[in-house]
């Protein structure tokens, strides 16, 4: 949704109407209907029950991700192309904030949450406080800090459903400016914790930092540190709020990890599939027997903290090994579930792309519709065979990408333009494109994320 102020504010530019995902179904295929995602989380839930937080294997969440643009009242009335290029415009904006990631934190509120680079692009829907409020929630791997649109809301965007009111929540407490959650900075010890975070794309949220329950499905967790935002602005198309899964301390997994093992992962559902949806699932049942794991490492720079940072050490296309630059750091990449269009260091880039045109000489080349982010476009008609990338990691993981996953239709008319971008400053990315058809798996114990080809059929 193109989010709008309330009407004591000024409306949003609707330069960026929508979050990116290229793999939604919305580019082939109609999007999952809201029904679906209603029935699937009831408004009411029946009798939920809090999980012994002593006890860390016995818990599984598992949640339905959809696409935001499916909160928009008027994307039936918008054509594939035009949404695809608004998504690619919002790409644009998420990968140039990922510039600034090596350099130090500009923020000087009590409390941060890395720099984020966005409000995502997959939502949930979940309950907040006791008795529940229902709240729809941005899911982002590129964020630390769950935060939603609190009454008070003194300057909010428009959202779906009421906004959550903590004065109706007997489970509402807010965090004091001493408590460990807190960075005590600037604020008195007797003052509530504030946060004010702002997002790579202009989007921002300030608040205070609170404890609260959160419902999912019929399993409560208690006690979770989020954001009651008051003042907020951004691209978050309908949604009330995010959940953050990065690696910093206030994320949910760094939360409450111990109670599902310190395990989650997510499926991305392949834009062709016929059965299938996009999930989110936290616990043993999250981890795929087929998936190969890479090491986390340490990224570079003091902001690179929230992110899931891997090292890329080949690229191979047509089979046929590409040779890559020798420096660290232009190998290391972020798995991110907000960014459409994997980045690769320039010199990396510009060989994988040239090694990719060279393998595919039997295409028609095809002047780019969007230039300022795609140079390699193919007039592709049926029939059209096409040599694919390897993407091979430390620890010998590796992601044998489709067709699908190469290469993104851009128009009607049969332009696909190569699904990789140069970066010349900071990390890689390893983007949703590349992922869709794979389960990602985050082991923060082993301290690995895992890939396995999966057709997103929620496992039982």
């Amino acid at each position: 949704m193109d989010p709008s102020r309330n009407t004591n504010s000024a409306s949003l530019s609707t330069s960026f109407l929508f979050l990116l995902l290229i793999t939604s179904p919305t580019i082939i295929s109609s999007s999952p209907s809201l029904n679906y995602h209603n029935t699937f989380f009831p408004t009411s839930p029946s009798q939920p029950h809090h999980e012994p937080e002593s006890d860390p294997t016995t818990m599984t969440l598992s949640m339905p991700l959809l696409h935001v643009d499916s909160l928009h009242p008027a994307k039936s009335s918008l054509t594939p192309t035009q949404l695809l290029r608004l998504r690619l415009r919002r790409d644009i904006l998420r990968a140039e904030a990922h510039k600034h990631l090596r350099g130090p934190a500009q923020f000087n509120s009590s409390i941060y949450s890395g720099i984020l680079q966005g409000s995502g692009e997959f939502f949930t829907r979940l309950m907040v406080g006791t008795p529940p409020q229902l709240a729809q929630f941005v899911v982002d791997t590129g964020s630390d800090l769950t935060w939603l649109q609190c009454m008070p809301c003194r300057d909010c965007f428009r959202q779906s459903d009421p906004v959550y009111d903590p004065t109706q929540s007997e489970s509402f407490k807010l965090v004091p400016c001493d408590s460990k959650l807190c960075h005590a900075h600037r604020c008195r010890s007797k003052d509530s914790c504030h946060y004010n975070v702002e997002y790579g794309d202009y989007s921002y949220t300030k608040g205070e930092l609170a404890t609260e329950t959160l419902t999912f499905r019929t399993t409560r967790l208690a006690r979770v540190a989020l954001g009651c935002g008051q003042e907020n602005r951004g691209f978050f198309s309908g949604a009330g709020g995010l959940l953050g899964l990065g690696r910093g301390r206030l994320s949910l997994p760094a939360q409450k990890g111990r109670l599902f093992n310190r395990t989650f992962s997510y499926c991305l559902v392949n834009r062709y599939a016929t059965n299938g949806s996009s999930w989110l699932m936290f616990g043993n049942p999250a981890v795929s027997v087929n998936a190969v794991y890479t090491p986390l490492v340490k990224g570079r720079g003091e902001n690179m903290i929230t992110f899931y940072t891997v090292r890329l050490i080949g690229i191979s296309v047509g089979g046929k090994a590409v040779g890559l630059p020798e420096a660290a750091a232009e190998k290391e990449v972020i798995v991110d579930s907000g960014t459409p269009i994997s980045r690769l260091s320039q010199g990396m880039y510009d060989a994988v792309r040239d090694a990719f045109k060279e393998e595919n000489k039997n295409l028609i080349p095809a002047d780019s519709p969007m230039p300022e982010l795609f140079d390699t476009c193919y007039s592709i008609r049926e029939g059209d065979e096409v040599s694919t990338v390897t993407l091979q990691f430390e620890g010998g993981a590796f992601m044998e990408l489709p067709k699908t996953n190469c290469l993104v239709p851009l128009d009607e008319e049969g332009t696909y333009c190569f699904a990789f971008a140069g970066v010349t400053d900071g990390p890689g990315i390893l983007g949703n494109t590349q992922q869709q058809g794979f389960r990602v798996v985050f082991d923060l114990e082993g301290e690995q994320v895992g890939f396995a080809p999966d057709s997103c059929v929620k496992p039982t």
